[in-house]
């Protein structure tokens, strides 16, 4: 659901401004996976004792998993932020 209104909020901010397609900018991308993979270092995915997982990459990335409760989830995606995106 809260992906849903995310969409539907930038969906309509790129009909009012005749917007065709967006991407997420580079820096917005590298800030907010840098942060993320920070944050799951913190869970027990993220313990050097959890080896071999399909939660990571052979590298060792965790790409499955949310460090965070639900609601976080939620109150990040309340507001479509344009600024976050570039128009491609």
């Amino acid at each position: 659901e809260a992906q849903m209104g995310y969409v539907a909020q930038a969906l309509d901010r790129m009909d009012d401004e005749g917007i065709a397609a967006i991407a997420p900018n580079r820096q917005t991308q590298d800030d907010y996976n840098l942060e993320l993979q920070r944050d799951l270092a913190q869970t027990v995915w993220g313990d050097p004792s959890c080896g071999a997982s399909w939660y990571k990459t052979a590298g060792g990335r965790i790409t499955q998993n949310w460090p965070h409760q639900a609601a976080a989830f939620s109150d990040m995606l309340k507001t479509f932020d344009l600024e976050a995106y570039e128009s491609v």
